[in-house]
């Protein structure tokens, strides 16, 4: 998970090759361990490391509400041109406590599909609760969290809204 889904392959393999070089014939801990893909990625992943090995939190992001505004009731009609005809605001809930990245899979009317990838650092100010806003000129039928189901959450009943009225997608 740490290498395909939070610093990706190319700086994950980067990073633990530093590991590798700074360890060799050696014995290290696993604070080692962490330290060294931290120097090597160039990044802080203290909420990685906490949540799945000093913690017994589970992964459980939830859609908590959708809102849909239309863009024109907000600031007028040149905001609408410029974004887009539709605002949408996705609250999401960390029910299980443990902190990482959030994908979102949006399918509009039209049948296209839009993905949006957001870092862990969304939970920085708040660890429970986090709303996403993004413009859009399509009408917005469904939104999934995890689409490709590459975290392990623990309820993925609460991972999904449908627009009232639309039929799931098959």
């Amino acid at each position: 998970m740490l290498r395909e889904r939070i610093l990706g392959d190319s700086l994950f393999d980067v990073a633990f090759r530093e590991y590798a070089r700074r360890w060799m014939f050696r014995h290290p801990q696993p604070a080692d361990f962490f330290r060294s893909i931290e120097d090597g990625a160039g990044e802080r992943l203290n909420h990685f490391w906490r949540g799945w090995f000093y913690t017994t939190e589970a992964n459980d992001q939830a859609i908590a509400r959708v809102e849909v505004q239309r863009t024109d009731s907000m600031a007028g009609p040149e905001v609408a041109r410029a974004r887009g005809r539709h605002y949408v605001r996705v609250a999401l809930d960390n029910r299980g406590g443990l902190v990482l990245p959030v994908e979102l899979g949006v399918t509009f009317a039209d049948g296209t599909t839009q993905r949006i990838r957001l870092p862990a650092d969304v939970w920085r100010r708040d660890e429970k609760r986090f709303v996403h806003g993004f413009f859009t000129d399509r009408e917005v039928t469904e939104i999934v969290i995890d689409p490709d189901e590459a975290f392990a959450d623990v309820d993925r009943g609460n991972n999904t809204w449908r627009a009232p009225g639309a039929r799931p997608i098959s």
